[in-house]
């Protein structure tokens, strides 16, 4: 990690893959999970994009990113689905 952003994707991918392995340890099929993912607002779509690559690349069926204050916001349970 540097400055909230990951540095070294192919160590990303292989931390993604213990994890989805690890929540899956007692299945006895091959896990293909939908992962959410949370981002720092200031990173790039490349950074993004990696990010994304390294979880399909780890096993998740689908990848879904969502922005630090968005997850904060949801985590602290507020209404984020109301209009201002």
């Amino acid at each position: 990690m540097k400055d909230g952003v990951i540095a070294d994707f192919s160590v990303c991918e292989k931390m993604l893959q213990y994890f989805i392995n690890k929540v899956h340890e007692n299945s006895f099929l091959q896990p293909s999970p939908r992962v959410l993912i949370c981002v720092p607002c200031k990173s790039t779509q490349v950074e993004r994009r990696a990010i994304r690559e390294s979880a399909l690349g780890a096993g998740a069926r689908e990848v879904f990113l969502i922005e630090e204050p968005m997850a904060a916001a949801i985590g602290a349970g507020l209404p984020v689905e109301e209009a201002r």
